[in-house]
C-alpha cells in the first residue's frame, strides 16, 4: 500500500513540475512576444520612398538645354504629374512657357518651383520678365526684391525693376535703380539712365 501511495507523489510531483515548467514557458513566451510588439511600436516608421523618376523628366530638361521649348512643355507636363515637387522640371516648363509667351502659365511654376528652390537666379528672371510682359509691374517689383534677397548685386534684377517702376510712374525710385545697375556694369541699365534723363528734360 505505501508504494501505492509513493507512486501517487511522485505522479503528482511529476504533474506540478510539468504544470510549473509549462507555465514558465508560457511566461517567457508571451513577455518576448509583448517585447517585440513594443520594439516595433517604438521603431521608426520605414522611410517612405519617392516614386520612380519617368523618362519625360530627363527628356524634357534635354529639350530644355536644346531650347526645344515645345518639347520640354509637353514633356515635363508627364514628369509633373508624376513628380509635382520636382523643382529642376517645374522651373524649366516655367522658363520654357515664359519664352513661348505662356506668361500665366510660367507664373504658375516658376513660383512653385522657387518656392521649392529660390537659389536659382534664372527662375526669378523668368518670373520677372514673365510678369512684366503680363502688364503685372507690381508683381513684376515684388519678384525682382525676391531675386535680389538671393544675389543682392545682380544688375539685370535692379535694372528690371527700375523697368517696372518706371511703367508705374515711380520715377524717383526707377532712375535710383537704372543708376545702380549702370555702376554694376549693365549696359542696357546705362541706356535705360539716359532715356529717362531725356524724358525728364524734355518738355
Amino acid at each position: 500500500m505505501r508504494w501505492v501511495i509513493v507512486a501517487i507523489l511522485i505522479l503528482a510531483c511529476g504533474g506540478i513540475f510539468a504544470l510549473g515548467g509549462y507555465a514558465g514557458f508560457e511566461f517567457w513566451r508571451v513577455g518576448r512576444v509583448a517585447n517585440e510588439m513594443e520594439t516595433e511600436r517604438l521603431a521608426p516608421p520605414d522611410p517612405v520612398q519617392p516614386p520612380p523618376e519617368p523618362p519625360e523628366c530627363a527628356e524634357g530638361l534635354a529639350a530644355f538645354a536644346a531650347k526645344d521649348y515645345e518639347a520640354t512643355t509637353s514633356s515635363l507636363e508627364v514628369c509633373l504629374d508624376a513628380l509635382p515637387d520636382h523643382a529642376e522640371a517645374r522651373l524649366a516648363r516655367g522658363r520654357a512657357n515664359a519664352a513661348l509667351g505662356r506668361y500665366e502659365r510660367a507664373d504658375l511654376d516658376l513660383s512653385r518651383g522657387l518656392a521649392l528652390r529660390p537659389d536659382v537666379v534664372e527662375g526669378w528672371e523668368a518670373l520677372v520678365y514673365a510678369r512684366s510682359q503680363n502688364g503685372d509691374d507690381r508683381g513684376a517689383v515684388t519678384a525682382a526684391d525676391r531675386w535680389l534677397a538671393v544675389q543682392p548685386d545682380a544688375a539685370r534684377a535692379i535694372r528690371m525693376r527700375a523697368d517696372a517702376r518706371y511703367r508705374m510712374g515711380e520715377l524717383a525710385e526707377a532712375r535710383g535703380d537704372a543708376g545702380r545697375a549702370c555702376t554694376l556694369g549693365d549696359a542696357d541699365a546705362c541706356e535705360l539712365e539716359k532715356r529717362m534723363r531725356a524724358a525728364r528734360k524734355a518738355p
